[in-house]
């Protein structure tokens, strides 16, 4: 049987500021620095940090039988050419990735955010 909700509860997910935003966290990038990345049309501040807007992605994160992500995949536009710079330059293999959920309207409270904390094995760069 399908699910009945009602108007308000439909009207109130269809607002911007009850989608959840991701914030991407790929750490020490270069050795060094972190890369903060926002799956946004703007860029996002949260907690003291910006994430700059980039068109990025990742696939849905699931878990298997015994409670334990496998893995995920995360797509970063490569249009400019700017990722494939990174590539190029820095190992990405064994770097952490934090994909940070977070909410428009939750941006000025440190604690409202759930984290998903990967480690890149692989990694591939084609003209899209």
């Amino acid at each position: 049987m399908p699910r009945e909700v009602d108007s308000t509860f439909k009207a109130e997910k269809a607002k911007r500021e009850n989608t959840p935003i991701f914030l991407y966290t790929l750490e020490k990038y270069d050795g060094v620095n972190d890369l903060h990345l926002a799956g946004l049309d703007e860029d996002v501040v949260y907690n003291g940090i910006t994430y700059s807007k980039f068109p990025i992605t990742h696939e849905f994160v699931g878990e298997n039988n015994q409670g334990a992500i496998d893995q995920v995949k995360v797509r970063l536009a490569n249009v400019s050419r700017l990722i494939q710079l990174y590539l190029e330059q820095f190992d990405f293999r064994g770097r952490r990735v934090t994909i940070r959920m977070v909410w428009l309207n939750q941006l000025s409270d440190p604690d409202a955010f759930m984290d998903d904390i990967f480690y890149i094995d692989s990694y591939t760069a084609d003209q899209n």
